[in-house]
């Protein structure tokens, strides 16, 4: 057996969206690369099991799974400006948020480390109570609540290097000193949240953590917020699992962002995050959920250099100097 697993259905294809930056060409880019490329073979592959929805009340609103139900009974259409849904966006949407089930089993009763979910519709600008920014549901939210909920873990950490604000993860979690939610991202940008006096309130004072970054940031930028404000912070929380917005659109070639990185800055974020994991009581142990990135080479560059780097450290007797396009 691996130590790295992939969590994927076909189903994530079927959210059909149309002529929209966020459509099934993403994995229709991405799934085959990562099939085709060495790394493949330190891999495991599963199926998802869909959330239930007592499973997606723990985190959102009845009244927002009926809306999203009756504008697809309609026909389907948009949600809000940005979010469209077609006639299998919710089975796919519950999918997406169960696969985080799926990988709590696979990291805290077996022996993978790391889990990687490249889903669609993807989840964290979905707040309680509204579907926004491309997300139905909140899938690394569920996650975390599942984890907490089912008495799996005591305190969770997520990190959201999206280049977006995750607003729906701090929102859901902002009351919450259970869960350690921290974000690097562009700044002023959508959603318009994001701001680094946002830390918290009530027992959740000092759990939320925003590192905004001008336009034009680059890899040390994000290297400075992961190493000196986030890694500082998961060991003092010190989580029983760190679960990951990773998002893409960082990338310098990426249509929606304004960031500066290059696919190899992926490598080296996400081998950052495997140390913060390693120095807490989470061992390791890390769920990542796939947010934005929308570039057709881009995007699985940047993925299998994470893949790359998370295998590299997990697994000792791998060649770590090398770097994934070496490999490729």
């Amino acid at each position: 057996m691996n130590n790295t697993a992939i969590i994927y259905d076909d189903i994530f294809l079927k959210h059909n969206t149309g002529n929209h930056p966020e459509n099934p060409q993403r994995l229709e880019w991405l799934i085959p690369a990562i099939r085709n490329s060495p790394l493949n073979r330190h891999i495991d592959w599963f199926k998802p099991i869909p959330a239930t929805e007592d499973e997606i009340c723990l985190v959102h609103s009845p009244d927002m799974l009926t809306y999203i139900r009756q504008r697809i009974a309609e026909g389907g259409g948009f949600l809000d400006p940005d979010t469209k849904v077609s006639e299998d966006s919710l089975e796919a949407a519950l999918s997406a948020a169960g696969a985080g089930k799926l990988a709590l089993g696979l990291v805290l009763s077996q022996d993978y480390k790391q889990v990687f979910i490249p889903s669609r519709p993807p989840g964290h600008h979905a707040t309680s109570s509204r579907s926004m920014g491309f997300c139905l549901f909140n899938n690394p939210a569920l996650c975390a609540y599942i984890a907490l909920d089912y008495k799996l873990a005591e305190k969770v950490a997520i990190i959201d290097w999206d280049i977006h604000h995750g607003n729906g993860t701090e929102e859901i979690f902002y009351t919450d000193d259970r869960v350690l939610v921290m974000s690097v991202h562009q700044f002023p940008f959508f959603p318009g949240t994001g701001f680094a006096q946002d830390t918290g309130i009530q027992k959740g004072e000092g759990f939320n953590i925003n590192v905004p970054l001008p336009e034009g940031a680059g890899r040390e930028d994000y290297l400075r917020a992961m190493n000196e404000v986030f890694a500082p912070a998961v060991k003092k929380f010190d989580p029983d699992i760190i679960i990951v917005s990773a998002g893409f659109d960082g990338h310098k070639l990426d249509p929606l962002g304004g960031h500066n990185l290059e696919s190899a800055d992926y490598g080296e974020i996400a081998a950052v995050t495997k140390k913060i994991a390693l120095d807490c009581k989470a061992g390791g142990r890390i769920i990542a959920f796939l947010e934005g990135g929308y570039h057709p080479t881009s995007l699985p560059e940047s993925v299998l250099e994470m893949l790359h780097a998370w295998i590299i450290n997990g697994n000792a007797s791998h060649e770590h100097e090398k770097k994934v396009t070496d490999v490729l």
